[in-house]
């Protein structure tokens, strides 16, 4: 991203081996008035990365596993072992 004023990621590994990467980019931020604790508050925009990298011993268990989501965008997907 061109206009980003800050950047991080975080990398986090679970206890079934499961490595999780979240990317954080701020693009943009104000001063949105005064915290009744003292100081400055803030408002701005970012974007969320968030991605995951599973083992295949875990592909391998849900692979022929059919999952349906509550969201409209997605009807339903199969889990897939390849990568």
């Amino acid at each position: 991203m061109g206009n980003a004023i800050a950047k991080d990621t975080l990398i986090v590994e679970l206890e079934d081996g499961t490595v999780v990467v979240v990317k954080i980019t701020l693009t943009k931020i104000e001063e949105s008035g005064f915290s009744p604790l003292g100081g400055i508050m803030f408002s701005g925009k970012f974007n969320a990365d968030i991605s995951s990298i599973s083992p295949e011993k875990l592909k391998e268990k849900v692979k022929d596993t059919l999952y349906t989501s509550r969201s409209s965008s997605w009807s339903s997907c199969y889990c897939s072992a390849s990568t």
